[in-house]
């Protein structure tokens, strides 16, 4: 999604980006290579958030939430627990 669509979106159509990218991953899981693609996906639309105005009362969710994604990158937890956060 370019860049200044995904800025005109609400803030919910936003985390619904994101949260599209993570099920597509978890139902990658088996293929290692296109599973961290959509991981790097949704870490850049989260990048891209951050540089939102709309956000600036909730940064901290996005930053915990790119946190826990990471985590989910470097195999330190499961998907399935930054599903819950959503």
């Amino acid at each position: 999604m370019p860049y200044e669509t995904l800025l005109k979106l609400s803030k919910y159509e936003q985390l619904l980006n994101v949260a599209s990218e993570l099920l597509k991953a978890k139902e990658w899981q088996k293929n290692e290579d296109r599973f961290l693609v959509l991981l790097e996906k949704a870490l850049n639309l989260i990048d891209i958030l951050l540089t939102d105005p709309k956000w600036q009362d909730n940064y901290y969710f996005l930053l915990k939430l790119r946190e826990e994604i990471v985590k989910v990158y470097i195999k330190d937890q499961p998907i399935e627990d930054v599903l819950k956060i959503l």
